[in-house]
């Protein structure tokens, strides 16, 4: 618990130091940040396990008894039938791509069968997960992501011996590739930084401790107690700056043809701003992010433009400028515009002069 004041810190004295709000220009815009969630499982009895967090975001209990926990009452879950269900709530409960995400928990186990601690899922399970699990071997799992996309990071050994252990499992999409980190007893048993698809908060449809998201499978065997959920996010990124592609040199009023491409960290689509330098400035409509968008021009001058192009997201977010040097040059008597309505008679001048 020392680790995640730490944490909170850092992320308060962080959220001091740059602005909030959406749409500003900065890559770390703290939104909201703190404890989403606390099912202290301390009631003893009835079928409800209360939010202790002030969110309300209470689970109905289906099957779990009431045991001994590591601190007051826990829950106890039978492996075969037993979670609490949080779908209600799961729109909440969720998280984006560049957020952070804690979950904490105590859980005690000597079961030889895997089981979901924590999981979130789209309502196809496949499509998105957040899985918290023991493996079979007493290990403990966390996984963000889809069957194509995911990353994961396992403890070192097991730790189904029937004691009480803690764990912490933290998401950090602050930066454009994510880390996953698994802590255990307050060590650190591993973690991995690496590529991470587009997901948003409001992807997750489904929300279950002691049993998987959206299928009726893999069950917890085992006690669980004190389940907190931290949430923090930094905001919505802004798109990268653009790559301009298009020829070095161009005939003065020939169709000059562009292609513009940025990177979105959270996946928003874009559209692009592009300055001719020539006087002329045209936004496209949105497109996709990571795909290229073709644009044209014609200049009826001779010079040296530079074309500048930004891209701006769905949110508003304004990213850096690309840059584009090129020579308008003057055209040779078969480029004039009147043999540009005979483009059978220019091709046959165009091979007689090469």
């Amino acid at each position: 618990m020392k680790k995640l004041l730490v944490i909170g810190v850092i992320i308060l004295l962080a959220g001091m130091s740059v602005p909030s709000g959406m749409g500003q220009n900065s890559e770390k815009d703290t939104l909201d940040a703190g404890e989403l969630a606390y099912w202290r499982f301390d009631e003893g009895t009835g079928s409800i396990a209360h939010d202790d967090s002030g969110n309300g975001y209470d689970g109905d209990i289906f099957g779990a008894t009431w045991t001994t926990g590591y601190n007051g009452f826990a829950l106890n879950f039978n492996g075969l039938d037993t979670c609490v269900d949080l779908d209600i709530h799961s729109e909440h409960l969720g998280f984006g791509k560049s957020d952070c995400y804690i979950i904490d928990v105590y859980v005690k186990s000597s079961a030889s069968t895997a089981g979901m601690i924590y999981s979130m899922s789209h309502i196809e399970n496949n499509n998105l997960f957040c899985d918290l699990e023991m493996g079979s071997n007493g290990e403990f799992i966390f996984s963000v992501g889809t069957i194509e996309c995911i990353l994961n990071v396992t403890s070192d050994m097991g730790y189904n011996d029937g004691e009480w252990h803690h764990i912490e499992a933290n998401y950090y999409g602050y930066t454009i590739i994510p880390t996953l980190e698994i802590w255990v007893d307050g060590s650190l048993e591993n973690n991995i930084t690496d590529w991470q698809c587009p997901f948003n908060k409001d992807d997750f449809d489904t929300a279950k401790i002691g049993r998987r998201g959206a299928d009726e499978l893999d069950y917890f065997d085992g006690v669980i107690d004190e389940v907190r959920l931290f949430y923090y996010t930094w905001g919505n990124h802004t798109p990268e700056a653009p790559v301009i592609l298009g020829d070095d040199e161009i005939k003065v009023n020939k169709l000059y043809k562009l292609k513009v491409r940025a990177f979105d960290a959270d996946g928003d689509d874009l559209r692009y701003c592009i300055d001719w330098g020539d006087g002329d400035i045209e936004w496209t409509g949105y497109h996709a992010q990571d795909t290229y968008v073709e644009v044209t021009h014609k200049y009826s001058d001779l010079g040296t433009p530079v074309i500048s192009a930004y891209a701006q997201d769905i949110v508003g977010n304004i990213g850096p400028m690309g840059t584009k040097s090129i020579i308008v040059s003057k055209s040779n008597y078969w480029d004039m515009n009147w043999l540009d309505r005979f483009p059978l008679l220019q091709r046959l001048m165009e091979g007689l002069i090469r």
